[in-house]
């Protein structure tokens, strides 16, 4: 099956030298997909018909980033795609980076001189093709009518200084529904022992190396539609979910509540060159077999098999083999799971052989770094699968999130022979409500789009819930602020408390561009099994242990942000506003209404009546009813008469009914004459009717009836009786209908 490969062109600007070798500034770019087995002909039409390229100009050179590894790091070196050898090479590139999210080309474009009577043969065939009243521009632009509703919104970002990623984003994948797969298959190993069948003898163990919380948080369920509609907002250029309220994230806070791993401690790094046979034989006493070690990676099977249950009186190395067993076991299904879901990586297992000093290491953070780095990936929109500790995600979301994680906490109290856990636990048994129509990615997506200031919950962990917590979930709290990177050996991703001060209960302000490198991104552990990456990352290190003077400062927040103040203003502009057009329709119509108020005060001018025209037709093709706009004069046809159906044809059944209106004959009266009214019985009855029925009202009703019928044959003698007087010929007349 040929796949397709997504190509960024740019055009228009200036290549420069960088920091990373080549780069781009300036100009316009432009995104394209094309077959991975495409020549290079087929390429530089694709190109052409993308940049629109007039008759008088033609791609002169295509110019490959192509990334050099120096010392573990990339740097991007010009390579001239010539051929279909050069297109073929730049394929196999794409195919080996891991971290390469698209190719980027650099096009110029060169003049082709044109003479006169080349220029009247262009300009002749072009009438001939298109007609006498089509023009180059006229063609190129699309027509109303063939354009979509959502090519009247605009998502955004309409500044792309930060999200410089968009055009290779999976929300610009999900917006011109081009994904080939919707939804995140979340990839994880089997379920972990549960918290109650730990054995109490590894638990001083797991304490002192700081996995206890974690291993009591347990197994928690994942909605895979909730986590892709996150990952579909997570952006790798500010390590953020952007939301309609703002940037929000994962931070060194929730880790340490949510989980209790360690947070203020050395960073998780060193060698990956070791005997990993010998390794395991001094730290978990028994060698596995060669078929269980794939490369520096141990099958999760084996270790569950091997080291099952815990022998009845088992001395401390024993027992302390069983524990790193277990510890490995957390680390490869819970803490630092990849896309196999099978193994774990051995590299950490040397960090586990003193227990004491495994426990100084900060293995929250580099959790919170692998997590980081699997995140980044899922935005890929050829992404298929995630890894990476999800459960972070899930447990993030149901603190956050409430109005879209519909769920209720585990009541369930604490095992009281086991210490307390983290907050974590209380999601446990937590059930996802799968009967509501949140379920489904689309009304994720949906609701997070008309996200309201009020559904986004910035501080779960109010003091009350802080003050019940183990101390070893809250004894970092010094440095959940702390703006610095984040380090799990090969892996550095940058922790930005400073986008989502609302978070630690701050205002919000205005931040900084991004710190992190691009470049990072592409660092993995193919090829480089022979690097010590304390070494390699010594000056991220050295940033890491400066933690504590990076910690972020700021105002007191006081109440929700105001839709127009200058932050929301500023992010708005930034950002990707929504991800399904169905949520834009929504969005843009009340930006649209916005935009009428402000625009139709008493200070309307000219002006402001055309863009308020101009809003109204971009609201009305964003619902999809510009059919309102258009008048067309279509009268109905005169009804269709069937001849040759006479009324005794038609059967009994059929007939209409003979209504009152049917009864009633029109009868003519003479204008010229007084027409005086006639008092009816009906009258006397109905006067009757409403009379009292007291003895005294009898006899009042009897003088007033009498008296009523003296009046009636005195206006009765004043009628004239018209049956025999003549019509006259100027005397109008009037068609009256007789009551029956």
């Amino acid at each position: 099956m040929t796949r397709l490969k997504y190509i960024i062109i740019h055009w228009g600007g200036k290549l420069i030298r960088g920091t990373c070798g080549i780069d781009y500034e300036g100009g316009m770019t432009k995104l394209i997909r094309v077959r991975e087995r495409v020549n290079h002909g087929q390429l530089m039409e694709k190109i052409s018909t993308a940049m629109k390229i007039g008759l008088n100009e033609k791609v002169s050179k295509v110019i490959f980033r192509y990334p050099v590894s120096t010392q573990g790091f990339p740097n991007f070196v010009p390579l001239d795609i010539e051929d279909d050898d050069g297109v073929e090479f730049m394929f196999d590139i794409f195919d080996k980076i891991l971290g390469l999210l698209s190719v980027q080309l650099y096009v110029d474009v060169d003049s082709i001189p044109i003479d006169t009577e080349q220029k009247a043969n262009c300009s002749e065939s072009h009438i001939q093709e298109n007609g006498p009243h089509t023009s180059q521009s006229q063609e190129n632009e699309p027509a109303a009518s063939q354009l979509h509703p959502k090519d009247y919104m605009q998502p955004g970002p309409r500044d792309t200084s930060v999200l410089k990623l968009q055009l290779v984003h999976r929300s610009e994948a999900v917006w011109h529904d081009t994904l080939e797969k919707q939804v995140l298959h979340c990839r994880r190993a089997g379920t972990i022992a549960h918290p109650r069948d730990i054995d109490e003898r590894i638990v001083p163990y797991l304490q002192q190396a700081g996995f206890y919380g974690v291993a009591r948080v347990g197994f928690i369920q994942l909605d895979w539609h909730l986590i892709t509609s996150l990952v579909e907002r997570w952006r790798p250029e500010t390590h953020t979910f952007h939301l309609p309220e703002g940037e929000c994230t994962i931070t060194l806070q929730d880790v340490g509540i949510l989980t209790g791993l360690p947070i203020d401690g050395q960073a998780v790094t060193g060698s990956v060159t070791h005997d990993w046979y010998q390794v395991c034989m001094r730290l978990l006493g028994v060698a596995p077999p060669e078929d269980a070690i794939y490369g520096s990676r141990l099958q999760l099977s084996w270790l569950g098999e091997t080291f099952e249950e815990l022998p009845a009186g088992a001395d401390d190395f024993t027992i302390q083999c069983y524990a790193r067993a277990y510890m490995l076991r957390l680390i490869g299904g819970v803490i630092f799971p990849d896309k196999s879901s099978s193994r774990v990586h051995l590299m950490f297992l040397p960090l586990l052989e003193d227990f004491h000093r495994a426990g100084q290491y900060s293995w929250g953070a580099a959790c919170l770094a692998w997590l980081y780095r699997e995140l980044c990936r899922g935005t890929n929109p050829a992404a298929k699968e995630i890894g990476g500790p999800l459960f972070l995600v899930q447990l993030w979301a149901l603190e956050r999130l409430p109005h879209i994680a519909s769920t209720s906490r585990d009541n369930v109290p604490q095992d009281p022979h086991l210490p307390p856990g983290p907050l974590g636990c209380q999601w446990r048994k937590a059930k996802i409500v799968n009967e509501v129509s949140t379920q489904v990615l689309k009304q994720y997506r949906y609701a997070l789009d008309r996200q309201g200031s009020d559904q986004m919950t910035w501080e779960p962990y109010v003091p009350g819930v802080v003050a019940k917590l183990p101390s070893y979930c809250t004894s970092a709290n010094t440095i959940w602020g702390a703006v610095v990177p984040l380090i799990c050996f090969h892996i550095v991703e940058w922790h930005q408390p400073d986008r989502v001060m609302r978070q630690f209960g701050l205002q919000q302000a205005i931040p900084v561009p991004a710190h992190q490198d691009d470049t990072l991104h592409t660092i993995d552990l193919r090829g480089n099994q022979d690097v010590d990456w304390a070494t390699q990352h010594a000056s991220y290190i050295s940033l890491w242990d400066d933690r504590h003077n990076r910690v972020i400062r700021g105002v007191l927040t006081q109440g929700r942000l105001d839709y127009h103040a200058e932050y929301m203003e500023w992010y708005r502009k930034m950002t990707r506003r929504w991800i399904s057009p169905m949520g834009a329709a929504i969005g843009m119509v009340a930006d649209g209404i916005e935009h009428i108020y402000l625009n139709s005060g008493i200070n309307a001018t000219l002006d402001n009546m055309a863009d308020i025209h101009q809003t109204s037709l971009s609201i009305l093709h964003a619902l999809d009813e510009e059919r309102r706009t258009i008048r067309v004069s279509q009268r109905a046809p005169e009804p269709v008469q069937i001849t040759g159906l006479e009324q005794e044809d038609i059967p009994a059944s059929r007939r209409r009914r003979r209504t009152m209106a049917d009864r009633r004959q029109p009868v003519e009266i003479d204008l010229s004459q007084p027409c005086i009214p006639v008092a009816r019985p009906s009258m006397l009855r109905m006067v009757a009717s409403a009379a009292p029925t007291s003895h005294a009202a009898r006899g009042r009703r009897r003088g007033h009836l009498a008296a009523t019928a003296a009046q009636v044959n005195d206006l009765n003698s004043h009628v004239v009786d018209t049956t025999d007087a003549p019509i006259l010929d100027d005397a109008p007349t009037v068609a009256v209908e007789e009551a029956s």
